[in-house]
């Protein structure tokens, strides 16, 4: 009788992951990366979202702007130190979370489908303890705030049909357009109000309304 063989393993004895920890693989559920037509559309990951958590109260500031939705205080102080206490926090419970779906493995471990049903489960106020959903609902929160927000990189805005910024280090998304006949550029990358114009409507617009 042969001696049963003990499943392969890596030489260091342990699994590698895509990963560097569970809530670097709850990006991926949230908001991930696609291959569409040959080319990888990014997520939240590639959009800067663990960037975006480290800037201070950033997601207060976006709740009162309406761009996430009201949140309860724990919850938002638990972001205010994000790399800390709320990332710490969300590690747990994701890992403790994955043990429903197989036992004594991590969550980042966990196939892409078995996240998903964590994931979805612990959103559901009726599925898990109502604590988790909160804190899972600010970090979905903040991948679309880093996805369309343009915080830290425009790769989500280029995802969706806009152009790259002009300079994103500094700030400018495009210089405008020609609206004069003496060429000069209107700036909008700051919601300003454009330059008056002294020309003539008829040789600034065409029969439809457009700009030349």
């Amino acid at each position: 009788m042969r001696d049963p063989m003990l499943p392969g393993q890596t030489p260091n004895g342990t699994v590698e992951t895509p990963y560097t920890d569970a809530t670097d693989a709850l990006w991926d559920v949230l908001l991930p990366s696609e291959l569409v037509g040959g080319q990888v559309l990014p997520g939240a990951r590639e959009a800067g979202v663990d960037d975006v958590l480290a800037g201070d109260n950033l997601l207060r500031a976006a709740m009162d702007l309406g761009l996430v939705p009201r949140l309860p205080e724990a919850t938002l102080a638990l972001y205010d130190d994000f790399a800390g206490r709320a990332r710490g926090f969300l590690n747990t419970t994701l890992d403790t979370l994955a043990a429903a779906e197989r036992p004594l493995i991590g969550f980042a471990r966990l196939t892409s489908a078995q996240r998903d049903v964590v994931v979805a489960r612990a959103l559901d106020l009726g599925g898990w303890d109502d604590r988790t959903s909160p804190p899972l609902v600010a970090a979905r929160a903040a991948c679309w705030l880093a996805f369309l927000g343009a915080v830290t990189s425009d790769v989500g805005l280029q995802a969706i049909g806009f152009p790259p910024f002009e300079d994103f280090a500094a700030g400018l998304a495009v210089s405008g357009y020609p609206r004069m006949t003496n060429g000069k550029l209107d700036d909008y990358t700051y919601n300003r109000a454009p330059a008056a114009s002294t020309d003539s409507l008829a040789t600034i617009l065409d029969a439809n309304g457009d700009l030349r």
